[in-house]
């Protein structure tokens, strides 16, 4: 054997032995790093206030009579179902789930407080539910949801042919809402009334009209493709990436920090709103109107429209527990709230429609279970209203004393 194959042979064992020894430290590192992560985990659950800026201490003041496992548990189905399902018409859907806290049907909608039959039955009083991911209600049970409540309010006196079906999607505004209110008439699914909560998405999206318009232009054009660089895509999710994007934002989360943040929101909520196109917000939520009161009268559904609450809307930030989150765009709610107030709370949006904006106004305590996200009591605030300012109770009464319809 030649001295320089000798040598190669003794550079290559070295090689492999570094090479192995860096492959095995990287595993044992990530498995490190799980583990660590999963002793974060059981810390939120059950930590509690023995953990510095325990956020998780703080969600409990918002679900009274909870555990905080059972919080952590509630937040984990709700950020950590399956990705959205592509819906014709309306782009996309929430995908089938089922947990403790949160069931999402393979027809599309999210389970109430009774498991109410599909297709829905001819004798009840059958009420579709649109809106954003505080209608579908991220961060509380199926039975703490704006529809739910909505089911339970108009449901008293000993109405029980009342039945809600909660067609809340995340991201969806009032052009998405429109589209799947058309789809489910297409499919011959007709409601007695279609209630349309808006407000908040619509300014969030108030320089587009359809969320996944690139990523299915891309699709049709045949032009799919990973984006991004899949090795990166690959590092940032392992375990060990977490757990330093964990680590950096956690040692950067003091009382201080959080109340400079929340500064810097209130901030951005003067200044951001101003810059937000109000008027063609408005101007589309209005047209989107005009199409569903169209489709409605011609399939004989009562229509409902409501402007829903937001945290940056006549209400005491300061009690709100999340209020240094960032808003994102979200803060073109505030401005665009006030000017939405000058046109469509003055009367002339119809009697069709209810303004529900304002009902936190003078509640001094926490609403929210994250920046923007109802909690259980104002979910039934905002139901009220909607039954209240509807009428929806008495038309189901009266179809009641009909015998059904």
């Amino acid at each position: 054997m030649s001295n320089g194959f000798t040598r190669f042979l003794s550079h290559y064992k070295t090689a492999a032995v570094v090479f192995l020894n860096v492959v095995v430290f990287f595993v044992v590192l990530n498995l490190l790093a799980a583990l660590a992560l999963a002793g974060r985990d059981y810390l939120k659950a059950h930590g509690g206030d023995l953990v510095p800026n325990n956020p998780w201490s703080e969600r409990a003041k918002v679900y009274p009579g909870m555990s905080q496992e059972d919080i952590y548990d509630l937040y984990m189905e709700t950020w950590n179902r399956p990705p959205y399902q592509y819906d014709t018409l309306a782009q996309f859907r929430e995908a089938p789930f089922s947990g403790r806290f949160v069931n999402v049907t393979e027809h599309g909608y999210r389970k109430g407080r009774r498991d109410n039959p599909w297709p829905p039955s001819a004798e009840a009083f059958n009420i579709f539910v649109f809106g954003g991911s505080t209608t579908f209600g991220f961060g509380v049970p199926d039975w703490d949801t704006v529809p739910s409540f909505i089911e339970e309010i108009a449901g008293q006196g000993g109405r029980n042919n009342i039945a809600v079906y909660n067609f809340g999607r995340g991201y969806f505004y009032s052009t998405h809402e429109v589209l799947l209110f058309q789809r489910l008439l297409m499919d011959g699914h007709v409601p007695d009334a279609a209630v349309f909560i808006d407000g908040l998405n619509d300014f969030y999206y108030h320089r587009q009209d359809f969320i996944w318009t690139e990523r299915l232009r891309k699709l049709v054009g045949e032009q799919a493709r990973l984006e991004g660089n899949p090795w990166y895509a690959l590092a940032d999710s392992l375990p060990i990436s977490e757990l330093v994007r964990f680590l950096l934002r956690y040692l950067g989360t003091t009382p201080e920090t959080l109340q400079r943040q929340s500064d810097e929101n209130l901030s951005r909520i003067a200044e951001g709103g101003n810059q937000a196109n109000a008027d063609y917000v408005i101007e589309r939520y209005l047209r989107n109107m005009s199409l569903a009161r169209v489709l409605a009268d011609a399939y004989g559904v009562t229509p409902v429209f409501v402007w829903q609450p937001v945290p940056t809307y006549k209400y005491a930030r300061e009690k709100h527990l999340f209020g240094y989150r960032d808003l994102g765009a979200h803060v073109t709610t505030g401005a665009g709230y006030e000017a939405a107030n000058a046109r469509l709370n003055d009367g002339s949006s119809g009697r069709d429609f209810v303004w529900c904006a304002d009902i936190q106004q003078g509640v001094d305590k926490p609403l929210y279970v994250d920046n923007v996200h109802y909690n259980a009591e104002l979910s039934r605030m905002l139901a009220a209203c909607i039954v209240e300012g509807s009428g929806l109770a008495e038309r189901a009464a009266s179809q009641d004393d009909k015998g059904g319809g």
